[in-house]
């Protein structure tokens, strides 16, 4: 049975998301547009003002189609008018399509034959989340051909905080679907908002000035052909450049973008950072070299139950690990672990585990297995298991978010760069007695606690 480190690379999706962060498309792509948009204009149906938007969105979309095409990949995007509505907050990115001019040009190139439009598929990364794919058809084949994508520019003007809400609707077969809806907010909603922005601001100008590269030599890439497969992918859509040598593979990460993001409508809720790097699978990643130095990794073990007992009870938890539960894999009972602090029911926390078992784990179990399992955790964590089940977990992640920008920021004032997955930290492996005494440090100094860090 593969590991499900192994899987995660297994099943990066066969598609290219709609990028909503490219500029400056090549001439050839401004030329075929000029050249559409004269052809689908009578099916547009809208005013003329509205016309000038739905050709920059169809050069828009056309470079998005020929990225996916020079890939092999298909093109996906959303329909869903979530995804659109007061999507983003900030005044430069007021820019970013309406719906009405997504769907309208999409429509229209399917109308006339450029595209054939596939409604309805899962997201292979959000599974509950409908998309549509986009297949280029021959009249739109003969122009592509022509396009030499060499340089994809991205534009650096992103919403740096994002607030989300999760809406839970019926499909038609009765299933619930769980969607997250990003809302519009104010910089006055809350004091941080603008100290946060500048923080962000600055993370990401330090990280544009640092080297973050990695090499993975041709062994290594014979014996994982998928590895390969994934350096293209991204290659194809600008997030990285590779330059491919007899020896091996060079890969440069030109995505340094970074936001943070709040759960269910309040500032109080999530906050982590996200950034491209999250992307990169385990096996990749461990590849990566900054400032000319390989790597090393630290994280907060049990971060969040170790938390708990720090602003609950007061103290340290005492055992070495808080996932250690004798007759269940580690893996388990981590997962047993976040579910039943985010669940708001015990039956909620249950079914949850049973699902992320069997998709992330490999591992199918029983209702009565899961239910076991989250019995067990609780009696091993009896002083703080009146937290279980909830929700707490997004108020303990947002408190983990901070630990982690601050972190950052107290080495980034030293000229260390350090990457963020969550609650780990990624750095060259000459400043790991600097990084591990930080995240001691900036943990202590919110929770008064000392962190166990390895």
């Amino acid at each position: 049975m593969r590991s499900y480190e192994n899987a995660k690379i297994l099943e990066f999706p066969k598609v290219h998301f709609e990028d909503k962060n490219l500029i400056d498309p090549p001439d050839e792509i401004i030329d075929i547009g000029n050249e559409i948009i004269e052809i689908i204009e009578p099916t547009i149906r809208c005013k003329k003002k509205e016309i000038d938007k739905c050709k920059k969105y169809l050069i828009f979309k056309l470079h998005n189609i020929a990225l996916s095409f020079n890939a092999g990949l298909l093109l996906a995007y959303s329909r869903d008018k979530n995804r659109y509505i007061k999507k983003y907050c900030c005044h430069e990115n007021r820019s970013f399509w309406e719906l009405k001019v997504v769907t309208r040009i999409s429509d229209a190139l399917e109308s006339y034959y450029f595209i054939k439009q596939i409604k309805g598929n899962y997201n292979q990364l959000e599974t509950k989340r409908l998309m549509t794919l986009v297949e280029v058809r021959p009249r739109l084949h003969e122009k592509l051909n022509t396009i030499s994508l060499k340089y994809i520019k991205r534009s650096e003007k992103i919403e740096q905080i994002e607030l989300r809400i999760k809406n839970i609707t019926s499909s038609k077969n009765g299933k619930n679907i769980t969607t997250s809806t990003l809302i519009a907010y104010k910089d006055t909603d809350d004091p941080r908002i603008p100290i946060m922005k500048r923080e962000l601001t600055k993370i990401f100008n330090f990280y544009k000035q640092q080297n973050i590269n990695g090499f993975i030599d041709s062994h290594v890439l014979a014996e994982n052909p998928l590895m390969h497969d994934w350096l293209l992918k991204y290659h194809s859509t600008g997030r990285i450049s590779i330059k491919e040598e007899p020896n091996g593979c060079y890969f440069t990460i030109r995505d340094r973008m970074v936001k943070r993001i709040f759960n269910d409508g309040s500032f109080l809720n999530g906050g982590r950072l996200y950034a491209f790097w999250q992307n990169i699978p385990k096996e990749i990643r461990k590849h990566l070299i900054i400032n000319n130095s390989p790597v090393s990794e630290l994280d907060y073990s049990g971060c969040q139950i170790r938390m708990l007992y720090h602003l609950v009870v007061k103290q340290d938890y005492k055992e070495d690990d808080p996932y250690s539960i004798p007759g269940m894999s580690r893996d388990l009972a981590k997962k047993a672990a976040i579910i039943t602090l985010n669940a708001k029911t015990n039956g909620s926390a249950v079914g949850a585990l049973m699902e992320s078992a069997k998709k992330d784990l490999g591992m199918p179990i029983t209702y009565n297995e899961a239910k076991n399992c989250i019995d067990l955790f609780k009696i091993k964590h009896r002083p703080i298991s009146k937290f279980f089940n909830s929700g707490i977990g997004l108020n303990l992640m947002r408190i983990e978010s901070e630990v982690i920008v601050r972190t950052i920021l107290a080495l980034m004032r030293k000229g260390i760069c350090v990457l963020t997955i969550h609650d780990a930290c990624i750095f060259q492996i000459e400043h790991k007695t600097e990084v591990y005494n930080a995240m001691i440090e900036e943990y202590f100094k919110i929770l008064k606690q000392k962190p166990v860090v390895q």
